[in-house]
């Protein structure tokens, strides 16, 4: 079977002609998937976007989840090698080929979770704002 998707260290000549993401791969958030480059990452490319939107949001989960802390090493600064993260991955994705449907579910909760947070974020921003202006009217006040 021809591999679906490929997982390198990100370098700054990557070719980018194809679908792609970054994750993470130093620190408590390793995993963590990105859509712009750092300097400690993965670049995982795809064959389409559907796959690539597909590994995203497994990998999105797994961080989630802190699925890729049994996998840290390093004293001062946690890591993933990158042969742990391949292994993790091609792990999931097997089981995600097995039952679509499943994660199809997940994904979607996943990201109406998503968006729920970024709501109540939102939200607090507004209250926070509204406190400073309260504070801000009292003292000007006097």
């Amino acid at each position: 079977m021809k591999q679906k998707f490929t997982i390198k260290t990100n370098s700054p000549s990557a070719n980018l002609n194809k679908p792609h993401f970054y994750v993470l791969s130093k620190g408590l958030n390793s995993g963590k998937p990105l859509d712009a480059p750092c300097p400690n990452c993965f670049i995982i490319t795809c064959k389409s976007e559907k796959l690539k939107d597909q590994l995203y949001w497994l990998c999105y989960g797994m961080w989630q989840s802190k699925a890729f802390h049994i996998y840290l090493r390093g004293s001062v600064i946690s890591f993933i090698s990158i042969v742990e993260f391949r292994k993790a991955i091609k792990e999931a994705f097997s089981k995600v080929e097995d039952d679509k449907a499943k994660f199809d579910k997940s994904v979607d909760s996943l990201q109406l979770l998503e968006q729920k947070q970024k709501q109540f974020y939102t939200s607090i921003q507004l209250i926070e704002e509204a406190k400073r202006i309260v504070m801000y009217r009292y003292i000007k006040r006097r």
